[in-house]
């Protein structure tokens, strides 16, 4: 054994110290971003702008967070069902946090497309066809970006 006792519980509280001190130095950087951002919006007079955008890009978070969660967990009945005896209540609840976590990585990415999104739920037709097409040319612009990232989006489910 590398460690003795002693050693394993102090690299234990070590690693407990390094996540927790990431995560506060994260939400230190996210929250102040966001609070500038907030203040610069409301002071040009854009507040409600910016407030759209968050509220799109949180619903695209957890949207994606949601989608893939469910769907890793449903991996895991789907193998659990076939390796009964090797997942053991440790590994069950370790996969299922794991989940989560890639669920929510895969929700920030997700997050990031909500331009291509609101472009498309707030598309105009601009009257100038695709000759070689037919399409519109604002098909181009708002729905294939959106196509493209709702199809990105599921190639990252299929691997």
């Amino acid at each position: 054994m590398i460690f003795s006792d002693k050693g394993q519980g102090v690299l234990k509280w070590f690693l407990y110290a390094v996540v927790i001190l990431a995560a506060i130095l994260g939400a230190i950087s996210i929250t102040s971003g966001f609070i500038m951002d907030y203040y610069w919006f409301g002071s040009v007079g854009y507040l409600q702008v910016f407030m759209i955008n968050i509220r799109y890009q949180l619903a695209l978070l957890f949207i994606g967070w949601g989608i893939t969660t469910i769907c890793l967990l449903l991996i895991l009945r789907t193998v659990r069902k076939s390796f009964s005896e090797e997942i053991s209540g440790f590994g069950e609840t370790f996969f299922k946090i794991i989940s989560v976590f890639i669920g929510f990585g895969i929700g920030w990415w997700f997050k990031g497309a909500y331009l291509p999104v609101l472009k498309f739920l707030n598309q105009a037709s601009w009257g100038v066809t695709d000759p070689v097409f037919n399409q519109d040319i604002s098909f181009y612009v708002f729905t294939l970006p959106f196509l493209r990232t709702i199809l990105t989006f599921i190639a990252v489910f299929r691997g």
